[in-house]
């Protein structure tokens, strides 16, 4: 049996809100940076901003992906489906 797919192009998109360890000394008042990075290596994660969802970043990314695949997106607008908020 002859397989004809293949992997052509690989992306990634993180958010662009960068969360170093330090916020977390702030906050806790005592340093846990410091065993973040050296247990678990974490130095800084990436949180989304206020209105951004995984939508967005997934978005981003398959524009990206198109791209690098010599595919160009035809549309890169996604309409949200969000519900407004309720007291």
């Amino acid at each position: 049996m002859t397989r004809n797919a293949k992997i052509v192009a690989t992306a990634m998109h993180a958010p662009d809100r960068v969360v170093p360890n330090q916020w977390f000394n702030d906050r806790l008042g005592e340093d846990v940076g410091t065993w973040l990075e050296e247990n678990l290596t974490i130095r800084e994660r990436r949180w989304c901003v206020d209105g951004e969802s995984t939508a967005d970043l997934v978005e981003r990314c398959a524009v990206k992906l198109l791209e690098k695949a010599g595919m160009p997106a035809v549309s890169a607008h996604c309409t949200s489906t969000r519900r407004a908020s309720t007291p």
